[in-house]
């Protein structure tokens, strides 16, 4: 078994035959990944038979990691031991448990499966264009955008472009830093026995100040934060109200602020000392700009600033 924190890979067992088959038959989830063709029983029981005797194949059910429901399969296929490579196939069976972070989880756990067990290089993929949430679920698995076929598919009807996707093994040529990295530093800082501390705080023991200078997006910043807090981490996000790129009175930057806030981090000052012509000559002055633009963020989005970072120092 592989234990992520929502979903559980593991085997494909005899009594998930039944809801597989009903999947495949199921128009509308066929045609999330190609053209729909009824498969029959004896066809079925010929795959499922053959599963552990298929040695370019891995195939994983995906459970739910409260209930150990069956809630899809993610395949490795055309594993290739000279280009260290193989596709990335996955099935998220009911519309319902779509949407939920199953399936992205369970494609990041299948590519560390893929890295680490099978010494892979790349995991690829495709993806019709148009599946936006389907690309939102890679990218945020770490899978980057590698090139786009016109009309590739021919699905219900109707054309669809085919995007491809890739991710690498980390190694000395990787680039790049993803969600799924991201976590893993998190992780890390946990089982290391180290303590998520707030700006003022005296903790005793192991500790870490873990914090974010949001320079461009207040959307990023958010998610980041939806990660840290899934794993019980907290930070502080510091907001320049002097950004080129986004403007605090803004409601939708204040909705992200208002998300950040929500699941425990802090809010602090991201403080640009550059932005004032002739410059702050003294320490006073400086005291007096950071007071004045604590008090102006404080105002537009009706939250405390715990903590003050510079920009450019």
């Amino acid at each position: 078994m592989i234990e992520g924190r929502l979903v559980v890979l593991g085997p494909v067992e005899s009594q998930d035959s039944a809801l597989l088959f009903d999947w495949i038959n199921d128009p509308a989830i066929v045609h999330l990944h190609g053209p729909y063709r009824p498969v029959d029983e004896e066809t079925h029981r010929q795959w499922l038979a053959g599963l552990s005797r298929e040695s370019s194949t891995v195939v994983f059910a995906i459970r739910d990691a409260a209930e150990r429901k069956l809630r899809g399969i993610v395949q490795l296929v055309g594993i290739h031991a000279v280009h260290r490579s193989a596709e990335l196939r996955i099935r998220i069976g009911a519309d319902a448990d779509r949407g939920r972070g199953w399936g992205r989880e369970a494609v990041d756990l299948a590519c560390l499966f893929a890295f680490a067990d099978l010494g892979l290089n790349r995991v690829f993929l495709n993806v019709y264009a148009d599946n936006a949430r389907a690309i939102t679920a890679y990218e945020g698995a770490g899978f980057s955008y590698e090139g786009l076929s016109r009309r590739a598919a021919f699905v219900g009807g109707a054309w669809k472009d085919v995007m491809a996707m890739a991710r690498f093994a980390r190694d000395a040529t990787s680039e790049g830093f993803t969600e799924a990295d991201f976590v893993a530093h998190v992780r890390a800082l946990k089982a290391g026995g180290y303590a998520f501390a707030r700006f003022g705080e005296t903790p005793e023991g192991p500790h870490v100040l873990w914090r974010h200078d949001v320079d461009q997006s207040p959307q990023r910043a958010a998610r980041l934060a939806a990660l840290e807090a899934a794993e019980g981490a907290r930070a502080t996000y510091f907001f320049n109200p002097r950004s080129d790129f986004y403007n605090l009175a803004e409601p939708a930057v204040a909705a992200c602020v208002d998300r950040i806030c929500a699941t425990g981090h802090d809010l602090g000052l991201h403080f640009d000392a550059g932005a004032y012509p002739g410059g702050l000559e003294s320490a006073t002055a400086i005291a007096d700009a950071v007071a004045r633009e604590r008090m102006l963020v404080e105002a537009i989005l009706n939250r405390p600033v715990s903590a003050v970072s510079w920009h450019n120092p």
